[in-house]
């Protein structure tokens, strides 16, 4: 069963509320927010099917609702393409790249990064196979994600992390932008982080594959504009 125009619109709002606030989401707090011009029965109903069909949960009866991964994966797959048939907001990666120069050197990329990290709010991972090094930045950015007050998250995502690094190697992106979305990633069973990761070229003879990382509630539109940009200012 598809979705219809207005059900679409209705679940990316509430995706992106929920991106947005690290909140269950009403249909009230929804209808405020963007006016829908419906009835608010209308809208609750609307909700409940989106969670029978699967985009949404809720979590109490009487909370309000959170993306699923499916949910997620059709937040994503509009973006890409949204991508594809306009011109989207960017951020200016150009004058980033400007200011780190060419990437010649380790340092280059570990700057990079950083900054990458800071704009994403994202963990931003490197390897780089033919120097066998792989780069981490963007802890202090990406523990502040409210995920993280939770007892055990921090351990869960170290782990993470050391299964996305022992299995970057036999990613082959080529190019192309991959989104993994919670139990989606082929690297381990932890299903409450996600990737969007792509190959690089950066220069002096360096190749090899970014991945930004987070928890499923990233925020994917932004990290996937800034991937997209950083290939297109790489290529």
């Amino acid at each position: 069963m598809e979705l219809t125009e207005r059900q679409g619109a209705i679940l990316m709002r509430a995706v992106m509320e929920y991106i947005h606030t690290a909140e269950p989401v009403s249909s009230q707090a929804l209808d405020e927010r963007y006016r829908f011009d419906i009835s608010p029965a209308t809208l609750r109903n609307e909700m409940k099917i989106l969670s029978d069909m699967g985009f949404l949960y809720q979590p109490h009866t009487s909370a309000g609702r959170i993306p699923t991964e499916r949910g997620y994966r059709f937040l994503v797959d509009k973006t890409h393409t949204l991508a594809r048939g306009r011109q989207e907001k960017r951020p200016n990666i150009h004058t980033l790249l400007n200011r780190r120069s060419v990437l010649l050197e380790i340092q280059d990329i570990a700057e990079l990064l950083k900054e990458l990290a800071v704009l994403s709010s994202n963990l931003v991972v490197a390897s780089l196979p033919a120097r066998n090094l792989v780069i981490k930045e963007g802890w202090e950015e990406v523990v502040q994600e409210p995920e993280f007050e939770e007892r055990g998250y921090l351990i869960g995502f170290t782990n993470f992390l050391e299964d996305i690094e022992r299995g970057m190697e036999t990613l082959q992106p080529d190019r192309t932008i991959l989104v993994y979305i919670g139990k989606e990633n082929p690297w381990t069973r932890l299903k409450e982080f996600s990737v969007v990761a792509a190959s690089c070229a950066f220069g002096n003879g360096m190749s090899g594959t970014i991945a930004m990382v987070g928890p499923t509630r990233m925020k994917y539109q932004k990290t996937i504009t800034l991937m997209q940009e950083l290939l297109r200012e790489l290529s």
